[in-house]
């Protein structure tokens, strides 16, 4: 029973979390320091994809910024998965230097701002995590904990239903689901 206020929650706090990065880009924009905003990148070597809130120019070159809403409760704390992600956005773009913009979603005027350099050592721990992962994931297939199709991303289901079930349930719930989260 409480599923829709969760669900009504989880918007609000995600189009909260993009009207802050929308706003921020746009004065970056304003202020001739935007590069470019949303950018998708790919390490094809790693296959690790993700995209970039803004790429900025900084005093010393372009860096890579990184913005986060916090509520009251966290504020304060920078999580090491975000300094993780920072870190290895610059590791796949070759960019030397990256900020965090945090904005309490309690109360916008406190913004805070922290600087990281490139960490090589970070990165290699990064990339020991993530082999680690996706080998754990590939034990839980071949021993059917867990189905490939499982692995697969939303529109990723959706794209090989329609090829292989397009007239199918599961078809049709995760188009569904795909619809009243905004994936379409």
């Amino acid at each position: 029973f409480l599923a829709p206020y969760f669900f009504f929650l989880g918007q609000a706090i995600t189009g909260f979390g993009s009207t802050v990065h929308e706003e921020i880009q746009k004065q970056l924009r304003d202020q001739g320091y935007l590069v470019s905003a949303e950018t998708n990148i790919f390490d094809p070597v790693h296959n690790i994809s993700g995209t970039i809130d803004a790429i900025m120019q900084g005093p010393n070159g372009q860096e890579i910024l990184d913005i986060k809403t916090q509520g009251n409760n966290h504020w304060g704390d920078t999580p090491e998965k975000y300094i993780d992600q920072i870190n290895t956005y610059m590791a796949i773009t070759g960019l030397k230097a990256g900020k965090l913009a945090f904005v309490n979603r309690d109360d916008m005027s406190q913004v805070r701002i922290e600087s990281f350099a490139f960490d090589q050592e970070r990165w290699q721990r990064t990339l020991n995590k993530i082999e680690y992962a996706r080998n754990l994931v590939h034990q839980m297939e071949e021993k059917r904990m867990v189905s490939p199709f499982e692995t697969y991303d939303l529109l990723s289901r959706i794209e090989i239903l329609s090829k292989v079930a397009p007239e199918s349930e599961a078809f049709r719930k995760h188009v569904q689901a795909a619809v009243q989260s905004g994936g379409f």
